[in-house]
C-alpha cells in the first residue's frame, strides 16, 4: 500500500514540475523570443507588404496567450503594439503602448505613444508624451516627421528644461 501511496505522490510531484516548468520558465521564454524576433521583422518590414502584415497577424496570433507572463516583458505589449500598427489599428495600438509603460518607462515607448495619440487627434496627450520621450533622449526629435509639431516640442522641451538642454543632452 505504502508503495503505491509513494508512485501516486511522486506522479503528482513530477507533473507539479512539469507544470512549473512550463508555466514559470518556458512559456515566458518563447513569449519573449516571439516578441523580439517579431519586432525585428516588423521594424524592418514595410507595413503596405503583404508578407510584413501575414507576418504581424500570425504574431498577433501567437503573442494572445502572452499577456500574463510573469514577470512582465516590456518587449511583448511594445510587439503587440506595432502589430496593431501594422494592422491600422491606431487605439489598440495606444493601449498596448500604456500598458508597456505599466512595465517600463522607456523614451521610445513615450514617443511612440506621442506620435499615435497625434495622429488620431489627441494632441495635448501627444505633446505631453513627445515632450517626455524628447526630454529623456533629445535625439529622438528628429524622427517627428510634422515640423510643426518637432518646433512645438523643441520649444515646449526648452522652456521646461532650459534653453540649452537640448545641445547639451544630444
Amino acid at each position: 500500500m505504502t508503495v503505491i501511496l509513494r508512485a501516486i505522490a511522486l506522479f503528482l510531484l513530477g507533473a507539479a514540475t512539469v507544470y512549473a516548468i512550463e508555466r514559470w520558465t518556458l512559456h515566458p521564454l518563447r513569449c519573449t523570443h516571439t516578441a523580439s524576433t517579431g519586432a525585428a521583422v516588423l521594424e524592418h518590414g514595410n507595413p503596405a507588404d503583404y508578407r510584413t502584415r501575414r507576418t504581424a497577424h500570425q504574431l498577433r496570433i501567437d503573442l494572445e496567450d502572452c499577456r500574463c507572463v510573469s514577470p512582465p516583458n516590456v518587449g511583448i505589449p511594445m510587439t503587440r503594439a506595432a502589430v496593431a500598427e501594422v494592422d491600422g489599428n491606431r487605439v489598440a495600438a495606444i493601449a498596448e503602448y500604456q500598458n508597456a509603460l505599466r512595465i517600463d518607462r522607456r523614451p521610445e515607448i513615450y514617443f511612440q505613444l506621442g506620435l499615435l495619440q497625434h495622429e488620431t487627434g489627441n494632441d495635448h496627450d501627444a505633446m505631453n508624451n513627445l515632450v517626455r520621450a524628447c526630454a529623456f533622449n533629445p535625439a529622438l526629435l528628429a524622427d517627428i516627421p510634422d515640423e510643426a509639431l518637432r518646433i512645438n516640442i523643441q520649444r515646449r522641451v526648452r522652456g521646461e528644461y532650459g534653453e540649452d538642454w537640448i545641445r547639451k543632452n544630444r
